[in-house]
């Protein structure tokens, strides 16, 4: 006695999810693109804080590749002068997404040139 028409559908589409997922998962595996991340900081403001100022930073990832560890500089400076630096790491910035942060300072960068700028990531 043969099978039901519904056992030999269910198979196949049992076959096809599992073909899917396979080719999905073999697309995101790292080393699967080489792709450097495009991720754009921008200043969203700058506030008193304690001991200081906080200047409120964005890391916009419009790549489709994660960076992990992505470190972020930002620079006061009088003229030529370098007055003051500050750092802020962020463990990931996932593909397609954002991540907020603040660089501490003590004298007001309102006053002073800022630079903003990543330094460096690590591939995750």
């Amino acid at each position: 006695m043969g099978k039901p028409l519904t056992e030999w559908i269910c198979a196949g589409l049992g076959a096809i999810i599992t073909v899917a997922t396979f080719a999905v998962v073999a697309l995101d595996l790292p080393g699967a693109r080489a792709d450097i991340p495009d991720i754009r900081v921008t200043v969203k403001g700058i506030e008193p804080a304690n001991e200081g100022f906080v200047v409120r930073i964005r890391a916009r990832n419009v790549s489709d590749t994660t960076a992990a560890a992505f470190e972020i500089e930002g620079t006061l400076k009088r003229g030529s002068e370098i007055v003051e630096t500050s750092h802020v790491t962020f463990d990931y910035v996932p593909r397609g997404s954002e991540e907020n942060g603040g660089l501490w300072f003590r004298q007001d960068p309102r006053n002073l040139e800022l630079l903003v700028r990543p330094t460096g990531y690590q591939e995750p």
